[in-house]
């Protein structure tokens, strides 16, 4: 079956003419982790929403966290880089929690993230798994799972967060890389 030439001619632009920006605020955040309750596999897809949106995670660094990467005694993430600096960062409340229950359901797997027949999530998977949810969520725009990253940035920027810290938090290892995350005034 072929692709409908609107939809081959949207897939060929770039990203910054598909959207209007890429980074989502917090309330489409919620949406999208709300969405997930509704498809297959509601407690992986919510809890691998909520830690890249907290974590500002990499699809390629989500994919890889294992369980071994988790804290629950110190309520911590090892958070890996696929580029740039690696570090440790607190889990809060409802990311332990939801993190207990995909356990109990994921414990027998080294992964955190994997499919229901217990393969490692792909990230084509979560590419998968964020637009269905984009879509149930209502948002007017498609959805990727880099958006999530951008969003962490954004927010943090936004909140008053020096970019020293925020390039730190996100191991961006140049500064620039955090910079273009910054509001510009109008």
């Amino acid at each position: 079956m072929t692709q409908p030439a609107r939809l081959k001619a949207v897939s060929h632009l770039k990203h910054k003419d598909r959207r209007s920006r890429e980074h989502l605020y917090e309330s489409e955040v919620e949406a999208l982790i709300q969405a997930a309750k509704q498809g297959r596999n509601p407690i992986r897809n919510q809890t691998l929403i909520l830690i890249c949106y907290k974590h500002g995670l990499r699809p390629g660094e989500a994919c890889d966290l294992r369980w071994g990467d988790i804290d629950f005694e110190n309520g911590e993430i090892y958070v890996y880089r696929v580029s740039g600096l690696h570090s440790v960062h607190p889990l809060g409340k409802r990311e332990v929690s939801l993190l207990k229950r995909l356990y109990k359901e994921r414990h027998n797997s080294t992964y955190v993230f994997t499919t229901t027949h217990g393969s490692v999530l792909t990230a084509g998977n979560f590419s998968k798994i964020m637009l269905n949810a984009g879509v149930r969520a209502g948002l007017l725009m498609p959805i990727h799972p880099q958006q999530l990253r951008h969003s962490t940035c954004h927010k943090l920027l936004s909140e008053g967060v020096d970019v020293k810290t925020v390039q730190r938090y996100l191991g961006h290892s140049d500064r620039h890389h955090t910079l273009r995350y910054k509001e510009k005034p109008a």
